[in-house]
């Protein structure tokens, strides 16, 4: 697994672009680690992200885990079913 990306703030419609690329980017490379610790919201927009690299990952037979999951985030991760198929550390 390599180094964990870390985001913070919020991850909605409004920052959810300037995390597109870099997030996206470490999919070119290996498996995915991104570090949550700082974020205390997701959106749909923040989901369609963290999906849409998910199955980028799984294409590739990579994998993606999220630490530092925050409750409120974790609460909308399962809420979404989003923990069916995400590896996920809770802070």
């Amino acid at each position: 697994m390599s180094e964990c990306l870390k985001i913070e703030g919020r991850l909605d419609a409004v920052t959810v672009s300037q995390w597109e690329a870099p997030v996206l980017a470490l999919s070119d490379e290996s498996d995915v680690c991104l570090d949550l610790t700082a974020v205390e919201y997701i959106s749909s927009a923040g989901l369609r992200l963290v999906l849409r690299l998910a199955k980028r990952l799984h294409e590739r037979e990579q994998s993606l885990k999220l630490t530092g999951v925050q409750p409120a985030v974790h609460h909308v991760l399962e809420m979404s079913g989003f923990l069916a198929f995400l590896t996920v550390e809770t802070a």
